[in-house]
């Protein structure tokens, strides 16, 4: 006769919902969101916002006392392809952001200074431009209009490092 103990061990999980509903934003659009706390890093806890099964994005580093206080003040999930969309997210303190979630993941704060910039950086800002997805904007005229003075200095930041790195490399 064989006898078996199993020992299970409960413990809390180590990530909990926060908050869980719906956002809409300022064209009538709905979001789910939900808001996932991380009991041991805070910097591991993330709001997710859901347009549907396909279009999504994740933002981590949360900073709040309230769990809606982490809602963004606005939000734009913009179709550039079939395949390939933007996220436009307004933040409550006027910062905006710019999430490319395709095939790289890639993450633009309006006027912030990026020092590593790579080739994929630039195909996704490439991507962006040549889709118009910047005319869907809200306030396309005033937001549109940072967003490409943003793009071409990024650009043109890249292009200078490259060059340096190519005449390093010759030398």
């Amino acid at each position: 006769m064989v006898i078996a103990i199993l020992w299970i061990r409960y413990s809390d999980p180590p990530y909990t919902t926060d908050y869980k509903g719906e956002f809409v934003n300022s064209a009538g659009d709905k979001y789910k969101v939900e808001i996932i706390k991380s009991r041991d890093d805070p910097d591991h806890s993330h709001l997710d916002i859901r347009k549907d099964e396909f279009r999504y994005v994740s933002l981590y580093h949360l900073n709040y006392n309230k769990p809606k206080e982490a809602l963004p003040q606005d939000i734009r999930f913009i179709d550039m392809s079939k395949n390939s969309y933007i996220a436009w997210i307004y933040q409550k303190d006027g910062s905006e952001m710019i999430i490319y979630p395709n095939v790289p993941y890639v993450l633009f704060y309006l006027d912030s200074e990026i020092t590593d910039l790579n080739a994929l950086d630039m195909c996704a800002i490439n991507e962006i431009e040549q889709s118009n997805a910047l005319d869907s904007l809200p306030d396309a005229d005033i937001h549109k209009a940072k967003w490409e003075n943003y793009f071409s200095r990024l650009k043109q930041e890249y292009e200078e490092s490259t060059d340096t790195s190519s005449k390093e490399d010759s030398v």
